[in-house]
């Protein structure tokens, strides 16, 4: 059985490195404006979820 610290860890992790990936290429300002609109869409949700991960694993 998988422990649910470990997992949620594992998740929290993930979402870093989303949102560092998602800030990296917005940083870099060549992307057209769709490119850029589902950047920050996908941005934008990881960030909530890395919130309430966060949250529960307080």
């Amino acid at each position: 059985m998988t422990d649910p610290r470990r997992l949620t860890r594992f998740l929290i992790e993930s979402e870093q490195r989303v949102v560092a990936h998602c800030q990296a290429v917005l940083s870099r300002g060549d992307l057209d404006h769709r490119e850029r609109d589902r950047l920050v869409s996908v941005l934008r949700e990881a960030t909530m979820r890395l919130q309430r991960l966060s949250a529960a694993a307080a």
